[in-house]
């Protein structure tokens, strides 16, 4: 809805479209397929607006984040310090090449990145943000030999 109000204001000078995905609009997970089609949808849809309106120097993309530590993530799963919220953190660990949740400010950085002119040539994209989740076709090994969790932090 924001792009279809803001493009009429944008024709003239152009500018940068932002949307927000996930990496769960990249595979499916497990009892989301309304979230995964939703999110698969958007990254779709910011595919569609780069190329329809790549000629009036509008550019649009999308980020795509892994699991960010947000008081969203902490009112799902528990906080840092709760039992639960710990175990949440602990297997996210291991998925993630990188052995952490990432930062608001890490997404924020991208955001600022994306207008910027240093993105200039950047139109039609998902940009994932997931600390390397995405990187993985499949755990394999992971699943049977637990000798893995000793890598973690």
């Amino acid at each position: 809805l924001m792009t279809k109000c803001l493009l009429p204001l944008m024709m003239d000078e152009g500018g940068s479209i932002i949307n927000t995905a996930s990496f769960s609009g990249l595979a499916a997970d497990l009892n989301r397929s309304g979230y995964n089609a939703a999110k698969g949808g958007v990254i779709n849809f910011t595919r569609s607006t780069a190329i329809e309106y790549g000629r009036e120097n509008i550019r649009a993309n999308a980020i795509s984040p892994g699991t960010i530590e947000t008081p969203l993530v902490d009112k799902l799963t528990g906080t840092a310090e709760d039992e639960a919220g710990k175990a949440f953190r602990d297997n996210q660990k291991w998925v993630t090449p990188l052995v952490r949740l990432g930062t608001p400010d890490e997404v924020g950085k991208l955001v600022a990145f994306l207008p910027s002119d240093d993105s200039s040539f950047i139109t039609g994209e998902s940009i994932t943000i997931d600390g390397g989740v995405m990187a993985y076709t499949w755990p394999g090994e992971m699943l049977s030999d637990d000798s893995w969790k000793n890598t973690t932090k």
